[in-house]
């Protein structure tokens, strides 16, 4: 999901329960419009 920054995957237990684990990812792979927004919040 490079328009978010994160990556992830989703799973479902027996129970059918979803499971989502995600991690972050180098801002180098995000999204131009992600990276130009992130960087008016910079300091």
């Amino acid at each position: 999901m490079t328009g978010w920054g994160i990556r992830t995957a989703h799973f479902r237990d027996p129970e059918n329960n979803l499971i989502e684990i995600c991690s972050d990812i180098a801002k180098e792979k995000w999204d131009e419009d992600l990276q130009e927004e992130s960087d008016k919040y910079e300091l």
